[in-house]
């Protein structure tokens, strides 16, 4: 694949991830009924943030297996998987017993808390490599 057709194809994956990531915040907002799951719209809206802040920048330096699967792995995570949730409106998970509100809350948040860590180790990585590249 030449340079020119690589970088099309990573300016046309940009805006299909923004896009899903667009849709996937107003659907999960005005789709979330159950208790304790009212900070969900976070998930997207984070993801959004970071890739346009770092994983957009790392893509359009040098596309590594890593970063890709990596991408596209959170990107299932914390935009598709909450797509489904609220389209299924099924909240219980497999537990016999339900979790409490306050229990999915605290995912919620451990979720945005772990996809911004892991965004700065990349973010750090890539000023490290491109450091010792330039």
């Amino acid at each position: 694949m030449r340079l020119g057709n690589q970088t099309k194809l990573v300016s046309l994956y940009h805006w299909f991830t923004y896009l899903c990531c667009f849709i996937s915040f107003f659907t999960v907002i005005f789709r979330t009924k159950a208790q304790g799951y009212e900070f969900l719209a976070l998930l997207p809206l984070a993801y959004t943030i970071c890739y346009w802040v770092v994983f957009s920048k790392s893509l359009n330096i040098e596309l590594r297996v890593f970063n890709v699967i990596f991408i596209v792995m959170q990107g299932l995570r914390f935009v598709i998987m909450p797509i489904f949730l609220v389209s299924v409106q099924y909240y219980g998970g497999r537990s016999p017993v339900a979790p409490l509100p306050s229990s999915i809350e605290t995912a919620i948040w451990l979720m945005v808390y772990e996809l911004i860590i892991l965004t700065l180790v990349i973010f750090f990585l890539d000023q490290k490599y491109q450091k010792k590249d330039g």
